[in-house]
């Protein structure tokens, strides 16, 4: 029990304080609090859990811990909803995105074709035009 505590505590910790989902059962808070702050009683673990259990937790009852359990348990769902909402977003804006790219592209080689048409024509307008010589649209004729 004590290793599993250390892996959701060394999770926690490298997740930002954020437990890995899914939550662990209520009594593994009390075996985290004991095994991060040390357990100063000289009781085991079995102990610990036990006293948080039974609401002798050390600050006046249990039901402040539900209490703050509860809110602690909605904001995380409310968070990982805010997540997952975020990322829906994301989605479609790459996809947009990836849609847009598209898009341009084929209309930038529309343009670039009708552009060299466009030279090619007025290359054959202009006398003494080689087929190798520049031709610059905005030159005065």
């Amino acid at each position: 029990a004590a290793a599993a505590a250390a892996a959701v505590a060394a999770a926690a910790a490298s997740n930002g304080g954020v437990p890995p989902f899914p939550q662990p059962p209520p009594g593994a808070a009390a075996q985290l609090d004991g095994g991060i702050g040390g357990d100063m009683g000289g009781g085991s673990e079995e102990s610990n859990e036990d006293a948080a259990a039974a609401g002798g937790g050390g600050d006046g009852g249990g039901g402040d811990l539900d209490e703050q359990e509860a809110k602690r348990r909605k904001r995380l769902e409310m968070n990982r909803k805010a997540a997952r909402e975020s990322r829906r977003r994301k989605k479609l804006r790459i996809e947009e995105l990836q849609r847009s790219v598209v898009f341009l592209t084929r209309e930038n080689n529309e343009l670039r074709e009708q552009n060299e048409l466009l030279r090619q024509m007025l290359a054959a307008q202009m006398p003494g035009a080689g087929a190798g010589a520049a031709v610059d649209p905005t030159a005065a004729a």
